[in-house]
């Protein structure tokens, strides 16, 4: 396995996810974990989590079409502090790195600095920002697939499944 260290920290990750993204013509699925349930927004999960606990855990995979899954891992913990009962007003700390794979292969890892926001709110305000991202690239995926299929119907004279 190749490892890489990339000079940027996380938000340069959650930027390269977003680039990663924007080539919807070229993602065949997109997948979360922990996968919310229907009607649930992941950031919702997410907040929960923290919430709770102090501590967020993300995981964003990407299948290409040319059979290479990226999977990005996020993980964030509160940086403790006495003078403030808030956990989202304490500073958090954060790590991230993807992995390229084909089937069980590892291709190569990258992995950024770590980075600590001022705040929690910060980490947030950005997961929700690319929360929206994610469900139009979601979406646009769905519609690619079902074009895709309709074309394939089309070579049958639409008798496919009847």
């Amino acid at each position: 396995m190749h490892i890489e260290y990339d000079s940027g920290n996380v938000v340069d990750l959650i930027k390269k996810l977003d680039q990663d993204l924007n080539n919807v013509h070229e993602i065949s699925r997109l997948g979360r974990i922990p996968e919310p349930k229907p009607g649930r927004r992941y950031r919702e999960i997410l907040l929960n989590m923290f919430r709770e606990s102090g501590f967020v855990s993300a995981t964003v995979f990407i299948d290409f079409k040319d059979g290479v899954r990226r999977v990005y891992t996020f993980i964030g913990k509160v940086i403790p502090r006495g003078d403030i009962n808030n956990l989202f007003e304490m500073p958090i700390y954060t790590e991230g790195y993807y992995i390229d794979k084909k089937g069980d292969e590892v291709l190569k890892m990258v992995v950024y600095n770590p980075y600590t926001f001022t705040n929690s709110y910060e980490l947030f305000k950005l997961i929700s920002e690319f929360g929206e991202r994610y469900r139009l690239t979601d979406y646009e995926v769905y519609v690619d697939k079902m074009i895709e299929y309709m074309k394939v119907e089309d070579l049958f004279g639409g008798d496919i499944g009847g």
